[in-house]
């Protein structure tokens, strides 16, 4: 997945096949952290059924790290308990600001129901949503038949079956194989961003990355989260659609910051992500949502909310399966935020290009002082603020028309 990653491996393992995780989380995460890592993979969680879905102090203690390491992703596995029904995830897999994951069926018909339609949850993948209602699993990706590496020590029956072409390898499955195969992804979505934006990137941006492109697989939000991962799709979105981002942001109670966008093909989806690293909550709470912010695009034919209005969630999400052509304002608002300055992340794809960038590609193809342009050909730039130019109907020059355009492009 990520075959340039330097690795760092923190034994927790005890020789009664236990796992003996610290009392203290946060030393785990420092002691990676001040090691050079950025993203922590753990396929490990409670599995005490009194704890499904908590906000525990276990949860609370990936939060504040996330709060104070702003740069560190940390990812969990959801949890195998999915037969229970919803409401199984388990802690600390209940972090508002970890990557939890869940699995989806991987493409081996061979092998039976289980990895037999990749659009599929698999039967074990733990559900959410939490106990206050927040939407979890985060992302879900394949993680049935997965071909992974086998101990020498362990028997060739471990797992789920040979994997006859290397016994060096065995099929294994969970949510414990689902988690590391998004942190590979993670791993590739940061280095996208050092080496080819030239930015280091957040948590909440690497976050929101990876949930943006994610693939809805038609099943509920407490199953699937906002889908399975696509990195391709996170990053290279096919054309006409392209990708934009904004990081690290802050806003206080009552702030807000706003963008404009022009979509101009309405048979591509508009997608915008909004996720933010939030301060940590009290332990067993009612809600455990901090700092509230609210997305909201206007575009030409309303006003649409993230989430369809929520206050519970630290990622909010608007998607236009059929956007009309046309100017969307896009508004991050601190509603309310107790514990601030509050940074936050926002992905937008689909047809879409900034006003700016607008501006300058229409003034550069017509910046030739007596060009002739007619109104017909300016329809595709200015759609239905077409009726908004009091001349109309017969031939002007770029000059005759540049005072309005620039006029309306600030307003």
């Amino acid at each position: 997945m990520a075959p340039q990653a330097e690795l760092i491996f923190q034994a927790a393992g005890l020789s009664n096949d236990w796992l003996n995780i610290p009392d203290g989380l946060n030393d785990l995460f420092l002691q990676a952290y001040d090691e050079g890592a950025r993203i922590h993979t753990n396929s490990w969680g409670t599995e005490d059924e009194k704890k499904y879905g908590n906000y525990t102090s276990e949860s609370q203690i990936v939060d504040d790290f996330l709060w104070n390491h702003p740069d560190m992703v940390i990812l969990f596995a959801a949890g195998n308990c999915g037969i229970y029904g919803s409401n199984t995830v388990l802690a600390p897999g209940t972090a508002k600001n970890s990557i939890t994951v869940g699995t989806s069926e991987n493409d081996r018909p061979d092998k039976g129901n289980n990895a037999d339609n990749i659009n599929d949850i698999a039967s074990f993948s733990s559900r959410g949503f939490t106990d206050d209602n927040r939407i979890k699993p985060d992302v879900v990706a394949p993680g049935t038949y997965i071909i992974s590496t086998r101990s020498s020590k362990a028997s060739r029956t471990m797992g789920l079956g040979n994997y006859d072409a290397n016994t060096h390898y065995t099929y294994g499955g969970g949510t414990s194989m689902s988690t590391p195969i998004v942190a590979g992804m993670v791993a590739l979505i940061r280095q996208h961003y050092l080496q080819n934006e030239n930015i280091t990137p957040t948590a909440a941006l690497i976050k929101a990355t990876l949930i943006n492109g994610a693939v809805n697989l038609s099943h509920p939000l407490n199953n699937q989260g906002w889908g399975r991962v696509d990195i391709e799709n996170s990053l290279f979105p096919k054309s006409p659609g392209i990708m934009q981002y904004h990081d690290n942001i802050c806003l206080s109670t009552s702030g807000s910051w706003n963008i404009r966008y022009y979509s101009d093909n309405p048979f591509e989806p508009l997608r915008v992500t909004l996720v933010w690293t939030d301060y940590p909550a009290a332990v067993f709470t009612g809600t455990t949502l901090v700092n509230d912010l609210d997305l909201i695009v206007t575009g030409p034919d309303g006003d649409y909310t993230g989430n369809g209005g929520d206050s519970i969630n630290n990622v909010e999400q608007v998607e236009l399966l059929f956007p009309v052509s046309g100017t969307y304002n896009i508004t991050v608002k601190g509603t309310n935020i107790p514990q601030g300055p509050q940074p936050f992340a926002l992905v937008i794809s689909g047809p879409v290009n900034s006003y700016s960038d607008w501006k300058e590609e229409w003034m550069g193809d017509n910046s030739e002082e007596g060009q002739i342009v007619t109104t017909s050909e300016l329809q595709d730039a200015i759609h239905h603020w077409l009726n908004d130019i009091p001349v109309r109907r017969y031939i002007m020059s770029t000059s005759d028309l540049q005072e309005i355009i620039t006029a309306w492009l600030s307003s």
